[in-house]
């Protein structure tokens, strides 16, 4: 019970990092854009 319980709070604390330097490398981007004329 022990072991199964440990896989899944793995992967849940990884899939939260994901997406936050997902929104980092997203963040910079408009910022490049914003200068842009278009």
């Amino acid at each position: 019970m022990t072991a199964i319980s440990r896989p899944p709070a793995g992967p849940s604390q990884r899939t939260t990092d994901s997406p936050v330097r997902v929104e980092k490398t997203v963040s910079s981007r408009p910022v490049t854009v914003a200068p842009t004329p278009w």
